[in-house]
Formats: C-alpha cells, sequence, structure tokens
C-alpha cells in the first residue's frame, strides 16, 4: 500500500475514506474526504499541497537550521554546544585543558569538534571568546548551506506532490533524510556566492 505523507486511511463503520493530517505551530489541519466521491485521495492530496505551499512543506523532509550562540544549563562554559573539558595531548602524553566546540563539517554536513587549548590564550575568556566566534561562524555559514539544501528539497517536492496527485503513488517520502549529494550542491552554490 501507498504510504503518503500527512495522510491517513480512515476505515470505520461509520467513516471510510482519507483524511490529511497536518500540524503547523500546535495548529492541527484535518480535512477529510470520503468514499462517497471516487476522487478522494486525489482530492485528499491536492488539499494537502495546498496545505504545503500555504503554510510550507513538512519538517521531516527539510534540514533545521542549529541556533547560534544559545545559552545552556547543562553546559560548562554556559553555552550550548561549547565545553570546558580535558584532553589527551597524544605526542606528549598529557593532559591538556580545552574548550570544545561542537560545529559542522561544511564539505559534508556531519557534526565534528574542534578544540581551542586555554595555553594558547591569554586568558580563558580570550579562549572561550575565539571559540564562540568560530562556532558562530561555522555556524552560520552552515544555516546558510541549510537553507540551499532546503530549497533544493522544496524545488523537489513540488514536482514530487504534483507527481503524487498524477499517479496516486507516493513519491514525497523519497526526500527524507539527509542527501550528500544535494548537500554537496547546495554547498557548491553557497560557496560560489560567498
Amino acid at each position: 500500500m501507498n504510504k503518503f505523507l500527512n495522510v491517513s486511511r480512515i476505515e470505520s463503520e461509520s467513516v471510510n475514506g482519507y483524511q490529511v493530517k497536518y500540524s503547523v505551530n500546535k495548529r492541527e489541519y484535518q480535512p477529510f474526504f470520503g468514499f462517497t466521491d471516487e476522487n478522494a485521495l486525489k482530492k485528499c492530496l491536492q488539499a494537502r499541497n495546498e496545505l504545503y505551499r500555504e503554510l510550507g512543506f513538512p519538517k521531516a523532509i527539510l534540514l533545521s537550521e542549529i541556533p547560534i550562540n544559545v545559552r545552556s544549563s547543562n553546559s560548562s562554559t554556559g553555552w550550548h554546544g561549547i565545553y570546558d573539558r580535558e584532553e589527551v595531548d597524544y605526542r606528549r602524553g598529557t593532559s591538556v585543558s580545552v574548550i570544545s566546540i561542537s560545529i559542522r563539517n561544511l564539505r559534508t554536513g556531519k557534526p565534528t569538534n574542534r578544540s581551542f587549548r586555554k595555553s594558547h590564550y591569554k586568558t580563558e575568556k580570550a579562549c572561550l571568546s575565539a571559540a564562540k566566534r568560530f562556532r558562530r561562524e561555522n555556524l552560520a555559514a552552515y544555516n546558510a548551506i541549510v537553507r540551499k539544501y532546503n530549497e533544493l528539497v522544496i524545488a523537489g517536492a513540488e514536482y514530487l506532490i504534483e507527481e503524487e496527485v498524477k499517479t496516486l503513488k507516493s513519491r514525497l517520502h523519497t526526500l527524507k533524510g539527509f542527501d550528500a549529494k544535494r548537500w554537496q550542491q547546495a554547498a557548491q552554490v553557497q560557496f560560489k556566492e560567498n
């Protein structure tokens, strides 16, 4: 059976048809199309597509931007994604104090870490400032690529939702998840623009 995003098949003694189930900002949209109409699935898909165009495509097919400079009580530095910790200097075999940051590899979009040795800065505050600046710049670039990536996803989604209406076969689910090739394409476009 075809599984369409945000469309449910409803079967009971009293109700039989298709229903759009789409929620945006805690508000639910649930148009229903009963089998008294032979084109119920097609009309349901068309209604869902209108909701997508009006309210935005589902988060399930889009990447999320990462908030920058967010305070966190769970972090030893007070900043989300920035941690005060000890690392082993493998060349010397000694412990080194660092500020470690969670960032994204801009070529792949994958998470990675980078450490700033406190001993390389005059003060711990200067080290933290350098780490915050690097993370802010990295995530700003990452978020710009995410926006390009999502533009590509939406362009593909526009085509696929129309194909679903024509063929009554699910296609939009193929955009779910991270696509490395699409990331590369978005990154190339972003890097050329800057």
